[in-house]
């Protein structure tokens, strides 16, 4: 009798401080399915028939211009969609001081004050590469930067080409110097300053994002969008592209799913000072493009300073929500006036580049970075305490919880999402947390099932939030997608959290379906894939939350992360889960099963080394199979007769079984 036996998740413990090539390559491991590869290569197929229809295009319209640039961007064909072209378009010392890095700086706990971005790397997706023989990339006599494309060096000084080039690729060295410069010039100190990064050009960019889950990266930054004006100004879209989730919001979320530790960082874009042009009917909201609405994403807006030093939103970044009301953008960081790395092309033959040169910028693309940075050093603490990262799902959590508010914001809005990214709040919560101070679990929900957890606040705090944040399956592009107020909803795996005390029911944060400038709600969220409730000066005792889903599973089953924190980052301690009290029953399903049964894998035997065996209802031992640690696996059981049969694994002196039924 053969059996077959099929590795979805491989956790491995690690001793390293850091994203060692060690932990790259278990996640190489996890991602590396038939599954994966199909769809590397669907994305491919599909850049392919996108430059054709382009070159199409462009030899039946003389007046097409493929690629140009305006007094700050560059711009560059990539497809039609709809009778149009779709452009893409480029889009600290002051982001370390307001997003809390230089805290964690001053901080007496060493495993916080030395997080600088040891052995990480970022995946920074751009309109060029960056200049890697910038001073703030130099390793010794190496670089941090690591050039995934073609560095162009035979470009013709006095062309067109020289501006184009000059204009993108200085975006991309500023953008990546905001992330990990390593502050020769201490103005322009990145927030991770001793990470690396990947560097690829945006071109056929959805592929390159894929290559890089498949590296087993855990962040990748995109500060760049479909261009909504041109460099004279004018439209380049019909208004009901905006809020839409097209193709690119459906390819980053599936890209996302499928990698669950990579986490995508994209600008909003900076099209606010176009509004009454673009879309005027909305009054400066509605304004979002491609990726910048999907779901898995951590989309990015702008604020900056005011005289007085307070936070304030910035004219130009693009305000949400979606087409189905999402909570879009999902954060703010600084992104006006941000000093970082530079680069200007020689200006005649012979002339050797500037390595030192900088920039002050403006842009949702200068804000994406410092998010971008800040979740690798969340990631870094992660591997430090954990000897494995977060999920994607847990670490957008972590930011979404710890979130600052904007003055005078009293929960998420369609301009500033959650609030301000605070780096020290976040590694206060990850810290009190460790300390059973506070509560981060990676959990999951099968199909049909509720799942229930019991909080006890034991001081006096002013606020008590619960989260939960799933990565979702990809929604489906379809031509309704451009449509308003349809009650088409993109959340494929609905979720939702409720907590109660002393019979009083508490619910999530949710936007009005409106695109006017309303304030969010406490409801039942059906649109978001992430949830939080906020209980104000919360009193102390007993708190409940139930997690539950409607409809089907996808898949049958969902991860999601349960964030439960005070604004204290104390006082919060799990109590129990209401679930079998017998800790050594195996999850399993689908049971019962007609091929393949998947097995959660308890906790306490996620890093050991463990052994799989499968007997009959007489008690005879059909298979054995040794295995590595891992969180979830999968067993073909194609194979077995109809009947009933007991699945049991060892591992860490400790003993788990179920009872399945084959068909």
């Amino acid at each position: 009798m053969k059996f077959f036996l099929t590795l979805v998740t491989v956790l491995v413990g690690t001793s390293v401080f850091a994203q060692s090539s060690a932990i790259r390559n278990q996640l190489k491991k996890k991602y590396t399915t038939s599954e994966s590869s199909s769809l590397l290569k669907e994305l491919k197929e599909v850049e392919k028939i996108r430059q054709r229809e382009l070159s199409i295009y462009k030899n039946q319209h003389f007046a097409f211009k493929s690629e140009f640039v305006d007094e700050n961007n560059y711009f560059q064909a990539q497809r039609i969609e709809r009778n149009a072209v779709i452009y893409f378009k480029t889009h600290n010392e002051m982001s370390r001081m307001i997003s809390g890095v230089d805290q964690m700086l001053t901080s007496e706990n060493p495993s916080i004050s030395g997080l600088a971005g040891q052995e990480m790397v970022v995946g920074v997706i751009d309109g060029d590469l960056a200049f890697h023989r910038h001073v703030e990339f130099a390793k010794g006599a190496q670089t941090k930067l690591t050039l995934l494309d073609n560095w162009d060096e035979k470009i013709d000084e006095g062309a067109v080409e020289f501006r184009t080039m000059e204009r993108r690729r200085s975006h991309a060295t500023h953008v990546t110097g905001t992330i990990l410069a390593q502050g020769v010039n201490s103005k322009a100190l990145g927030i991770a300053p001793e990470a690396e990064a990947f560097s690829y050009k945006w071109t056929n960019d959805m592929a390159k994002m894929a290559d890089l889950g498949q590296k087993g990266i855990l962040v990748s930054n995109h500060s760049y969008g479909i261009a909504a004006v041109d460099d004279k100004k004018q439209p380049l879209l019909p208004s009901d592209f905006f809020g839409t989730y097209t193709t690119d919001a459906v390819n980053m979320d599936k890209i996302a799913y499928r990698y669950p530790y990579l986490q995508p960082v994209v600008a909003a874009g900076n099209d606010k000072i176009y509004a009454e042009i673009i879309n005027p009917t909305k009054h400066g909201m509605d304004l979002l493009l491609g990726h910048a609405n999907a779901k898995n994403a951590i989309v990015v807006g702008a604020v900056g300073l005011g005289k007085d030093g307070s936070l304030r939103e910035t004219d130009f970044s693009s305000n949400g929500p979606t087409n189905d009301f999402r909570i879009k953008p999902d954060i703010v960081a600084i992104g006006e006036d941000v000093y970082s790395s530079a680069y200007q092309y020689r200006y005649s033959t012979g002339e050797v580049e500037k390595t030192n040169l900088y920039a002050i910028l403006s842009g949702t693309s200068m804000a994406t970075p410092s998010v971008s940075g800040i979740l690798l050093l969340w990631q870094q603490w992660a591997i430090a305490q954990n000897h494995f990262p977060y999920k994607a799902a847990t670490i957008k959590g972590i930011m979404i919880n710890s979130a600052e508010a904007m003055p005078f914001q009293v929960g998420p809005n369609a301009r500033t999402g959650w609030g301000i990214i605070n780096a020290w709040n976040g590694v206060q919560l990850l810290e009190a947390a460790k300390e059973k101070k506070a509560f981060i679990g990676e959990e999951y929900l099968k199909n049909k099932e509720e799942r229930k957890f019991q909080f006890s606040l034991t001081e006096q705090v002013n606020r008590l939030s619960f989260t939960i944040v799933w990565t979702d399956v990809e929604g489906t592009y379809q031509e309704k997608n451009f449509q308003e107020y349809t009650g088409i909803k993109h959340l494929v795996n609905d979720l939702d959290i409720r907590v109660r005390k002393d019979g009083k029911l508490y619910l999530p944060w949710r936007l009005v379906d409106s695109f006017g400038n309303d304030p969010a709600v406490q409801g039942d969220n059906t649109v978001d894939n992430v949830e939080r409730i906020d209980i104000d000066q919360p009193e102390i005792g007993t708190y409940e939350v139930v997690i539950s889903h409607k409809g089907s599973l996808i898949n049958n089953i969902q991860d999601f992360t349960l964030i439960v924190n005070s604004d204290r980052y104390s006082g919060v301690q799990k109590m129990f889960e209401d679930v079998e009290d017998n800790e050594k029953q195996l999850v399993a399903w689908p049971n019962p099963v007609e091929d393949v049964l998947n097995v959660e894998i308890p906790t306490a035997l996620t890093f050991s080394a463990l052994k799989a065996t499968v007997h009959d209802s007489n008690g005879k031992r059909i298979y054995e199979v040794p295995l590595a640690g891992s969180n979830r696996q999968s067993f073909n059981f194609s194979s077995l007769s109809s009947g009933m049969y007991f699945f049991q694994l060892t591992g860490g002196n400790q003993k788990y079984q179920i009872k399945f039924i084959k068909k």
